[in-house]
């Protein structure tokens, strides 16, 4: 089996639809008054294609046998500097998704590498993303690429 890991472009967008609907249904299904599903089509190409032509998000597409099996989506940005908090330049990780079947494979790990490659050329200091209390698997797999749990986000539906 051979990854390939390429920038995506307005020509993968049908790839970002098919393989965002997996993730989008799998948040779905964990928190249903929080995501939206199914989606509209049409509404996630156009925002795709939006992300696509933004200068400081990049998305990457991993293939095997030429079929797009996942994707990573993150945007470089800084964080706020106020009073109580340093100024940090950063980068978000907003998604990481590999199919079931293709998980285990290092995809993910690929993508990490892909994050931390453009980290570096960016001077970044630090790479973030955010995870659900419930997906254990998720956890385990950041933690042992070096990220550590700073802090737990609450929510009070009304």
């Amino acid at each position: 089996m051979t990854v390939k890991f390429h920038d995506a472009n307005s020509e993968h967008i049908a790839d970002l639809i098919r393989l965002n609907d997996c993730i989008q249904k799998q948040h779905a299904d964990g928190d249903p008054e929080h995501f939206r599903y199914p989606l509209d089509t049409e509404k996630v190409r156009r925002f795709f294609s939006r992300v696509l032509e933004a200068e400081d998000n990049r998305i990457f597409l991993a293939f095997v046998d030429g079929i797009a099996v996942g994707y990573v989506w993150f945007e470089h940005g800084n964080s706020y500097e106020n009073p109580f908090t340093f100024r940090k330049k950063q980068i978000l990780v907003h998604h990481i998704f590999v199919q079931e079947e293709n998980r285990h494979d290092g995809i993910a790990s690929g993508f990490f590498d892909v994050v931390l490659a453009e980290a570096k050329s960016h001077k970044s200091e630090e790479v973030i993303l955010n995870t659900y209390l419930e997906n254990e698997g998720a956890q385990a797999f950041f933690k042992s690429h070096g990220f550590k749990t700073t802090k737990l986000t609450m929510r009070k539906t009304l």
